[in-house]
């Protein structure tokens, strides 16, 4: 076996399993203080060590909301919802990114998703669907 393959393997089966979930929580402390640049490099970190963990991706978009960065947003949030379709947390991201840029329709949509999926938060999706709906029908209605 090629030598750098096995080094490689050795270095994957050698990161411990807990790491990316410990980098998540660190990122979720980080979040819950208000430090969102420290918290998106945490999150960043989680990613690096497990590229596909739909948490990891979904919580990096949230703190990119949270930075009004909903360009960057909603790109971690659509690749949440690739690894994961059934990442409600990851839809109503996407929705509330696309509502603060007034693309009211794909938020609309992604919402729509999320309602699908059980989450318990089908009563707020519900109130923003029905603004949403309010709005678009005032756009429409000079």
């Amino acid at each position: 076996m090629n030598r750098y393959i096995l080094a490689f393997i050795l270095a994957w089966l050698l990161v411990p399993a807990g790491s990316a979930a410990d980098a998540i929580a660190e990122g979720d402390r980080l979040s819950a203080a208000g430090e969102w640049e420290e918290a998106i490099a945490a999150y960043r970190k989680a990613i690096s060590e497990k590229p596909d963990s739909s948490v990891a991706l979904t919580r990096l978009g949230g703190a990119m909301l949270a930075r009004q960065r909903y360009s960057d947003s909603i790109g971690y949030f659509q690749e949440a919802i690739s690894r994961d379709a059934g990442n409600h947390g990851a839809f109503i991201g996407l929705g509330i990114s696309y509502l603060h840029m007034g693309r009211y329709d794909l938020s609309r949509a992604a919402l729509q998703e999320a309602r699908k999926l059980p989450s318990g938060k089908q009563e707020d999706i519900d109130r923003m669907l029905a603004w949403i709906d309010r709005k678009m029908a005032g756009d429409r209605h000079p």
